[in-house]
């Protein structure tokens, strides 16, 4: 059965009626298959599908149905307006995150010097920085996958503006090297029920889950800045929505100074902020030398 624009969008919609965005990602569905702009399905409804094309479209939109998200289909997730490839070994960036990355750059732009992003997956956060600061980012990740994505979106979006650093956290680096560092780390905890949702099986279990309550990687990423970023390095993490007052005290425990949270859209705090003391050469976890 063959199916116009119009009429293929009406049925997935119906068939996707789980989905709160159906409409929207149906449109999209096709665009991604023909190749074409949201603006043609309006211009021309009535314009028949090519059938060559019916086989990969309804492939697209049987995995929508079973809970993949929009992005690791497409290949394409929107972030900072700007055009983030996403594959199965980076997780999708959420709006959330560019409360960071606003904070980020209100920060650089009082305090300037290197910029560090920490796990930076996609790349999305060190690309949005770069693309308004117009300066060098440096990035870091343990997984060579992700910094193969992200290195993709740089050199198409951000060319020459960031560097990308293969290894834990701040390991790679030497001490005093950065006055700005941010992380989206992971930090759901391995038996948050939150884990169950469909869209999120399909995204990289590393990326998303930490020990300790989901506070391992935080911390370790706190006790790494007080050795790899200046003595007044301004470090801001994104975190769970009801871990704000724990990673506060996280930073009290590590000597930070000027602790603040920052809320996201929905009104939860989403980000804490915190600024470096003077450091002295410890054995934190094993990690400070």
């Amino acid at each position: 059965m063959s199916h116009t624009f119009a009429s293929w969008v009406a049925d997935a919609t119906a068939q996707l009626s789980n989905v709160t965005s159906a409409r929207l990602d149906a449109e999209l569905l096709l665009c991604h298959a023909l190749g074409i702009e949201r603006t043609a399905l309006y211009a021309w409804p009535d314009k028949e599908i090519d059938a060559a094309r019916a086989e990969e479209l309804n492939k697209n939109l049987e995995d929508r149905i079973n809970g993949k998200p929009l992005a690791y289909i497409t290949g394409i997730k929107e972030f900072w307006s700007l055009p983030i490839k996403v594959t199965p070994d980076v997780l999708i960036p959420r709006a959330d995150t560019e409360v960071l990355v606003e904070h980020a750059l209100a920060t650089y732009r009082d305090t300037g010097g290197p910029v560090l992003e920490m796990g930076t997956g996609s790349g999305a956060i060190a690309i949005a920085l770069a693309s308004e600061l117009q300066s060098q980012i440096t990035a870091s990740d343990v997984s060579e996958a992700a910094i193969r994505v992200a290195l993709e979106n740089a050199q198409r979006l951000v060319p020459g503006l960031v560097n990308f650093v293969h290894g834990s956290w701040g390991e790679p680096f030497k001490q005093n090297s950065f006055q700005l560092i941010v992380s989206n780390p992971p930090y759901i905890a391995p038996q948050d029920p939150h884990l169950l949702a469909a869209a999120l099986k399909f995204e990289p279990q590393r990326a998303l889950v930490s020990d300790n309550k989901g506070l391992a990687d935080i911390e370790q990423i706190l006790i790494d800045a007080r050795r790899i970023g200046t003595h007044d390095c301004t470090v801001i993490l994104e975190h769970g929505y009801d871990q704000g007052a724990q990673v506060r005290q996280l930073m009290e425990k590590y000597d930070y100074n000027y602790i603040e949270s920052k809320h996201d859209l929905a009104g939860h705090e989403r980000i804490t902020i915190g600024k470096t003391g003077s450091y002295t050469a410890t054995n934190e976890n094993g990690r400070n030398q």
